[in-house]
């Protein structure tokens, strides 16, 4: 029975097959997956876009519209604006995070996951924390009043993005990496990384070099084999 066992174990392969890939979303998931995109991506344009409906502009009757003589939006309108653009900006990103997650929107997934977009990701964070203070640090060395303009407000907010994530860059070269490695080094990851798990480990290794160690393990796997049903192969995959 032992020789039976050690044969039998010498068949059983060491990995087992890979895992089956995820069968496609169905039809209507994937419409509405993608309705629910099209929504978000409103949201966000109107969020982006609607208040250039409260800027002054020329009036229908001549002069200029003055949003101080309250010719722009009312007070309701200013207060829902307020109160709920931010969220409503907030909740459309979370959904179509929520659609690549679940792999609703593979296209989108796609492109959202390219590795061009991983430096930046790295650098998201610190450049999250840092513009408010360049904003304010440059809003209040100004010796006049911003004037609105398309292409006043495009040349400050993309100079405000390589400032902020430029300053990212050596926040994250001085402290956010520096720190990674400190954590990884004192707070051991799962699997026993930690020096104790690491010595178990080199012991249990150096055990299973001999021989007598190996073919108790070969046998005990291919038992476990026979007895959960499973034909172990006649050779080697």
């Amino acid at each position: 029975l032992t020789r039976k066992l050690k044969l039998a174990a010498m068949c059983v392969p060491l990995k087992s097959p890979p895992p089956p890939p995820p069968p496609p979303a169905p039809v209507r998931r994937s419409c509405c997956a993608a309705a629910m995109a099209l929504f978000a991506v409103a949201v966000m344009a109107t969020c982006a876009f609607y208040p250039l409906w409260s800027i002054g502009t020329p009036s229908a009757t001549g002069g200029s519209r003055s949003c101080r003589n309250a010719e722009c939006w009312s007070r309701w309108e200013s207060a829902l604006w307020i109160g709920l653009s931010r969220p409503a900006w907030a909740t459309a990103w979370l959904a179509l995070t929520l659609a690549c997650y679940f792999n609703w929107l593979p296209m989108v997934d796609r492109v959202l996951a390219a590795s061009v977009f991983r430096p930046l990701s790295d650098l998201t964070f610190g450049a999250y924390l840092t513009h408010p203070f360049i904003i304010r640090l440059l809003a209040a060395n100004r010796t006049d009043y911003y004037s609105f303009s398309y292409g006043d407000a495009l040349g400050r907010g993309l100079f405000y993005f390589v400032v902020a994530y430029a300053v990212a860059v050596v926040v994250w070269c001085l402290v956010e990496k520096p720190f990674d490695k400190l954590m990884a080094r004192l707070v051991p990851r799962r699997g026993g990384t930690s020096g104790a798990g690491r010595r178990a480990a080199g012991a249990a290794a150096a055990r299973s070099k001999s021989p007598g160690a190996r073919d108790a393990a070969g046998a005990a796997t291919a038992a476990a084999a026979v007895a959960g049903g499973v034909t172990p192969p006649t050779s080697w995959p």
